[in-house]
């Protein structure tokens, strides 16, 4: 079962990977 933590992580990393794909999408 997931830790908070682990979701934290999990929501840092998909906010992350959403940004890369705004930027791409800019271009």
């Amino acid at each position: 079962e997931p830790t908070e933590d682990d979701i934290d992580k999990l929501k840092a990393e998909l906010q992350a990977m959403q940004e890369r794909l705004e930027k791409l999408s800019r271009t």
